[in-house]
C-alpha cells in the first residue's frame, strides 16, 4: 500500500508539476497573445483615423470641386457676356467709323460745293471767268 501510495503520490507530482508548466507555458502565451491583439488594436485604431481623416477630407474636396464648378459656370457666363458685349461694342464702333467717313465725304463734298460756290461769286464780282479743270 506504501508504494501505492508513493507512486501515487508521485505520479500526483508529476502531474502537479506539469500542469504547473502548462499553466505557465499558457500564461506566457496569453500574455504574447495579449500583446499581439493590442499591438493589432492600435494598429487598427491608427488605421481608421487614418481612413476617417481620408474619408473627412474627401468631403472637403467634393464641396471644393462643387463650388469651383459653380464659380466656373458663373465666370463662363461671365465671359459669354463679355464675348457679346464686345461684339456689340464692336459693331457700334465699326457703325460709328462708318458714320465718320460718310460725315467725312459729305463735309468734303460740301467744301467742294462752297470753293465751286466761292470761284463762281468771285468770278462774277471780278467778271474774270471760271476755269475749268
Amino acid at each position: 500500500r506504501r508504494s501505492e501510495s508513493a507512486q501515487f503520490e508521485a505520479r500526483r507530482k508529476a502531474l502537479q508539476q506539469e500542469m504547473s508548466e502548462n499553466v505557465l507555458k499558457l500564461t506566457k502565451q496569453l500574455a504574447q497573445l495579449q500583446t499581439e491583439k493590442d499591438a493589432v488594436e492600435l494598429k487598427l485604431n491608427a488605421q481608421e483615423s487614418e481612413l476617417r481623416a481620408l474619408a473627412e477630407r474627401q468631403c472637403q474636396s467634393d464641396r471644393l470641386r462643387a463650388a469651383w464648378q459653380t464659380e466656373a459656370e458663373r465666370v463662363g457666363g461671365e465671359c459669354e457676356r463679355a464675348k457679346r458685349l464686345l461684339k456689340e461694342r464692336e459693331a457700334e464702333r465699326d457703325r460709328a467709323f462708318l458714320e465718320k467717313e460718310e460725315i467725312r465725304r459729305l463735309a468734303h463734298a460740301q467744301r467742294l460745293r462752297a470753293d465751286v460756290v466761292d470761284e463762281r461769286e468771285r468770278a462774277m464780282r471780278t467778271g474774270v471767268p471760271i476755269q475749268q479743270q
